[in-house]
């Protein structure tokens, strides 16, 4: 069960006759990015940058709430171009490239 207090929902209408629906959790630790991963993602092929589509076809953006910090100031763009690269996020990949390692 995803707890209430960890979920954004966010809704929006398009000109086609239904709705897009994504949903955010934000994890503490690389111990829960790696549950809500494998109780949600059902399309390998949809799983990019910490995205995936679960078995009903609602995206989710499974990010660890690291994240924030690791995109500071003079290396966002390190930290950015990591992520781009991985389909889960790995948090001790993201911290590597923050330190200049990855």
């Amino acid at each position: 069960m995803i707890k209430e207090s960890k979920e954004i929902v966010i809704e929006r209408i398009f000109d086609a006759p239904r709705k897009l629906v994504w949903k955010a959790i934000t994890d503490k630790d690389q111990k829960e990015v790696d549950y809500y991963w494998k109780k949600l993602s059902a399309d390998p092929k949809s799983e990019q940058c910490g995205w995936l589509k679960d078995k009903y076809g609602l995206s989710w953006q499974i990010i660890p709430a690291a994240l924030n910090e690791l995109l500071g100031k003079d290396r966002s763009g390190r930290v950015t171009q990591a992520m781009l690269q991985m389909k889960k996020i790995d948090i001790k990949k993201l911290e590597q490239a923050a330190r200049k390692d990855y």
